[in-house]
C-alpha cells in the first residue's frame, strides 16, 4: 500500500504527526503471541 505524504513545512505539526503515528505502531499488546506477519500487516494498515 502506498501513502501519499504531503509536504509540510510546519516542523511542530510534522513532529506531532510523527509522534502520533509512531506511538500507534509501538503500542503492542500480547507481544509474545505476535509474529512478523502480524506486525507487518499492522504497519500497513496505519
Amino acid at each position: 500500500m502506498k501513502k501519499n505524504i504531503q509536504a509540510n513545512l510546519n516542523l511542530t505539526k510534522s513532529l506531532s504527526d510523527f509522534q502520533e503515528n509512531v506511538t500507534k505502531l509501538v503500542e503492542l499488546t500480547d507481544v509474545k503471541e505476535w509474529d512478523g506477519q502480524i506486525i507487518k500487516s499492522r504497519e500497513q494498515l496505519s
